[in-house]
Order: C-alpha cells, then sequence, then structure tokens
C-alpha cells in the first residue's frame, strides 16, 4: 500500500506532466506541491523517469494487453474493431485512463513511451493484417494500408478519450466512429 507521500508525489507528478510534458517538468516543482524535500523524493522514486513510468505504467499494460495476441490467435479487441462491433466496456476502458492517456499521446517526450500511439497501432495492424492473411476470401488491403487505417481509428479513440467531458459524451463519440469506421466496407471492397 502507498503511503500519503507517495500518493502526494504521484499526483502532483502527474499533474506537472499534464501541465508541462515530461521534458520541461520540474522535480522542483513536485517535490515543492508535494511539501516534501527532494531527498524524500528520492526515498520513494530513482528519478523523474522512474516517477512517469510508475504513473504510465497501469495505463500501458492495460492498453497492452487490449492489443496483445493471445495464444489462440488475434485478441478480442481488434476483432471488434475489424467486425465493427465494439462494446462498451472495452472502450470505456480506454476513457478509465484518460489522464495517463493524455500523457502518453502529449506529454512523454524524452521517455521510453514517446512512440507509444505508433507503437500500439504497429503492434494492432501487424496481428490484425497476420489474421486477414489467413482467412480464406479476405481481400487483399496492404499491410501499409491496414496500419493507416488502424493507425487513424486508434488516434480516433484516443482523440475521444482526451476531449470527451464525461463517460456518456464519449460513449456518443465512439457509437459515431464505429459508424465513420465502417470496417466492413473498407474489407470486403
Amino acid at each position: 500500500m502507498k503511503d500519503e507521500i507517495t500518493k502526494s508525489i504521484i499526483e502532483c507528478g502527474k499533474n506537472e506532466f499534464l501541465e508541462n510534458g515530461f521534458e520541461k517538468a520540474s522535480l522542483q516543482e513536485i517535490c515543492k506541491k508535494s511539501n516534501i524535500t527532494t531527498g524524500a523524493f528520492y526515498r520513494r522514486f530513482k528519478s523523474k523517469t522512474d516517477l512517469f513510468e510508475t504513473i504510465v505504467s497501469p495505463s500501458v499494460q492495460s492498453v497492452k494487453n487490449l492489443v496483445s495476441s493471445p495464444h489462440d490467435g488475434m485478441p478480442t479487441f481488434i476483432k471488434k474493431v475489424i467486425n465493427g462491433s465494439q462494446d462498451e466496456d472495452t472502450l470505456l476502458n480506454f476513457y478509465e485512463h484518460k489522464d495517463n492517456l493524455i500523457l502518453l499521446l502529449n506529454a512523454a517526450e524524452g521517455t521510453k513511451y514517446a512512440e507509444f500511439f505508433h507503437n500500439v497501432a504497429k503492434s494492432m495492424s501487424d496481428v490484425a493484417y497476420k489474421y486477414l492473411s489467413s482467412k480464406e476470401g479476405t481481400p487483399e488491403i496492404s499491410e501499409e494500408e491496414l496500419h493507416i487505417f488502424m493507425s487513424s481509428y486508434l488516434q480516433a479513440i484516443f482523440e475521444a478519450v482526451v476531449h470527451a467531458k464525461n463517460k456518456e459524451e464519449y460513449k456518443n463519440y465512439v457509437e459515431n466512429l464505429n459508424k465513420f469506421y465502417n470496417w466492413e466496407n473498407i474489407l470486403t471492397d
């Protein structure tokens, strides 16, 4: 269980990263807003990088779990993307990680997560291409073209997370995005 000081550092760090991005975030500001010394910070975290990774790692893992390939083929999330049948719970998972997704999309420059969005989109398109290529009767679609579609879909989902003021608005955005991205038309042409 995290102590109160650690919770305060995480909260103040998240706010500092959201406001300034990782590179411009000030460790001194984080300590000041947490009412601690830098020594107290370093007893809990190795570095500013360690703090950033501690903050975003649950969300990174959650997204990786959605898009990673299970032993039996394609992840359910990607199947649902291609079938245009995203369920509410899966997509609300993104909304539950709103602040961390904003950090990963807009504030991760200078960390190992600077290419997070691209890497997730690449992983999704690689898995989807392998799956579609193995299906009989699936139309020809290039790997690059599928990557473009997957990237734009994922970007749209993340943009909905960033801009939605509440879960209801996010759900509405996602419903319209699924209508807009009519994967059946893309893949059956």
